[in-house]
C-alpha cells in the first residue's frame, strides 16, 4: 500500500565549503535552537530529520491534508528565514508524494524511502534561486497551481517560470503600500527583524558572488520586490533594538 505523505526537502547550499571553512558547528547550533522553538516542541504532526546538508520536516500521518500543507509551508519558511538571517543559503521544495518510514525488527532505528523522496531529490538542484518552491504535487487541494492565487494573498505565494514560490518575507509584505505610522506594524515584531536580517544577507551576496551564483540572489530579490514598498536598511534601523551595531 502505498504512503504519500507532506514534506519540506531542504538542501543548504555550499555545505562541502562550510565544512571546510569549520562552520558546520554553527550550522548545527541553529538546527538546535530552531527545533527547540517551544511552538514547534508543542506540535505533534511533524517530524524533522538531518543528514549532511540535507533537511527533512514531515507529517507523521500520511494522505493530504490542508492544514498540514499550511503548516508545513510555515515551518519551512521559518526555517529557510532562521538560516538565511545566519548567513546559510538553502533552498528547497515543499511536496506531496511516496515517503514510506518503517522501523527496523527489533530495532529503534528509522528507515526511509519513496518515490517522492526521490522526485523531490531531483527538483530541488534545478532552481536558479534562493528558497522555496511547492512542487504540483503538493497541490492536490486546489484545482490547479493558478487556482492558488484564488485562496492566499499575493504576499504568501508568486508565480515563477510556471512554477509556485513561497515569498518568504511575509511579514514584510504585510506592511501597507500607505501605512501611516510604520512603527504600528513592526513594533517590538521579531520576526520582521528576521526578515529582514535574510532580506539583507541575500542583497549584501550578490555583491560577494558572480555569474550564475550571484543570479540566484539577484532572482530571489527581484521577485520579493514586488511585494515590498519600504527600504530594507530604513527597516532594520527602525526594528533593531541595537542601532549603534548595524553593519549595513
Amino acid at each position: 500500500m502505498s504512503e504519500n505523505r507532506i514534506f519540506a526537502y531542504i538542501d543548504i547550499l555550499g555545505f562541502k565549503k562550510m565544512v571546510k571553512d569549520q562552520k558546520s558547528n554553527k550550522i548545527h547550533s541553529i538546527l538546535k535552537k530552531f527545533v527547540s522553538n517551544e511552538s514547534l516542541k508543542m506540535n505533534t504532526d511533524f517530524e524533522m530529520i538531518n543528514f549532511s546538508d540535507t533537511i527533512l520536516f514531515y507529517t507523521k500521518s500520511t494522505g493530504f491534508d490542508q492544514q498540514l500543507f499550511d503548516d508545513i509551508v510555515a515551518i519551512a519558511r521559518m526555517f529557510v528565514i532562521e538560516m538565511l538571517q545566519h548567513e546559510i543559503p538553502v533552498r528547497g521544495v515543499i511536496t506531496y508524494g511516496e515517503f514510506y518510514i518503517d522501523i527496523a525488527e527489533n530495532s529503534k532505528h528509522k528507515m526511509f524511502w519513496g518515490q517522492g523522496l526521490i522526485d523531490a531529490y531531483e527538483a530541488e538542484p534545478t532552481e536558479n534561486i534562493i528558497g522555496l518552491f511547492v512542487l504540483p504535487e503538493a497541490l492536490i487541494g486546489y484545482r490547479c497551481i493558478e487556482s492558488l492565487s484564488e485562496v492566499f494573498p499575493a504576499q504568501y505565494y508568486v508565480k515563477y517560470d510556471n512554477r509556485v514560490l513561497v515569498n518568504l518575507f511575509q511579514r514584510i509584505a504585510g506592511i501597507p503600500k500607505d501605512a501611516y505610522d510604520i512603527d504600528y506594524y513592526i513594533y517590538e515584531d521579531l520576526d520582521i527583524l528576521s526578515e529582514v536580517k535574510a532580506y539583507l544577507f541575500l542583497d549584501n551576496s550578490i555583491d560577494r558572488h558572480s555569474g550564475k551564483i550571484a543570479d540566484k540572489y539577484r532572482n530571489t530579490l527581484k521577485l520579493a520586490e514586488k511585494f515590498i514598498y519600504y527600504d530594507i536598511r530604513e527597516l532594520y534601523r527602525l526594528v533593531d533594538k541595537n542601532p549603534e551595531e548595524h553593519d549595513l
